[in-house]
C-alpha cells in the first residue's frame, strides 16, 4: 500500500526557501501552498521556482496569505522562512492547526520559546525540525568518514565562519536588521 505524498506548505518567499522547496520536490513531496505577506511577490516566487524545477502549472501550489495558510487543509507540514522574530506566532498558529513544523534557523530568539513549542507540539503528536541544513547534507557526512579513517578520538575541532556582506547587504539582507533577526549574522550562520 503506498502512502500518501507529504504535502508541505512554504511560509514566507525568502530566498532560502528555493532551497527547501529543491528539497522537498527532489524527495517526491509536493509543495501545496505558498503562504506570503504580498500576493504579487508569492506568486512570482512561485512561477520562478516552478520553472526553474520544471513543475507544470496544473502542480502549481496555491499562493496564499499568511492567515489562509495556516488553516489550510490541504498542508500537513509547514516549513517557516520567516524571521525570527515574526516565527513564534505561526509555529503557534501551525500547532492550532495540527501541522508539524520545520523553522529555519536560529529557530526562536531563545531557548524557553523552543522549549515552550515542543512542549505545544508534543501534545498534538506533532514534530518541530530545525531547518539547519549542514547537518543532514553531503559535507558531515564526508567529514564523519574521514574522521572515522584518520582512526582514534576527535580532540579539537576548529571551526570559521566568514560571510563578505557588502554595502547591499547591510541595507538588504535582514540578517543585517535586529527587528527582524536579533541574533544578526552569528545566529544565522553560528547556529
Amino acid at each position: 500500500m503506498n502512502s500518501p505524498a507529504v504535502r508541505v506548505g512554504l511560509l514566507g518567499a525568502a530566498n532560502i526557501a528555493w532551497r527547501a522547496w529543491a528539497g522537498v520536490h527532489a524527495n517526491g513531496m509536493t509543495v501545496t501552498r505558498a503562504g506570503g505577506r504580498d500576493a504579487d511577490r508569492g506568486c512570482d516566487f512561485v512561477k520562478r521556482v516552478c520553472d526553474t524545477l520544471k513543475i507544470e502549472e496544473a502542480a502549481m501550489p496555491t499562493v496564499c496569505s499568511y492567515e489562509e495558510f495556516a488553516s489550510a487543509a490541504d498542508v500537513d507540514v509547514v516549513y517557516m522562512a520567516t524571521p525570527v522574530t515574526a516565527r513564534g506566532h505561526w509555529v503557534n498558529e501551525c500547532i492550532q492547526c495540527e501541522k508539524h513544523v520545520v523553522g529555519e534557523r536560529p529557530s526562536p530568539v531563545d531557548a524557553e520559546v523552543l522549549r515552550s513549542w515542543i512542549e505545544a507540539l508534543d501534545q498534538r503528536n506533532l514534530l518541530y525540525v530545525d531547518g539547519t541544513m549542514l547537518s543532514r547534507g553531503k559535507r558531515v557526512r564526508e567529514v564523519c568518514a574521514a574522521v572515522k579513517r584518520m582512526g582514534g578520538p576527535v580532540k579539537h575541532i576548529f571551526a570559521n565562519f566568514t560571510l563578505g556582506g557588502d554595502e547591499a547587504f547591510l541595507q538588504n539582507n535582514i540578517r543585517a536588521n535586529p527587528d527582524l533577526e536579533p541574533h544578526g549574522v552569528l545566529g544565522d550562520l553560528g547556529w
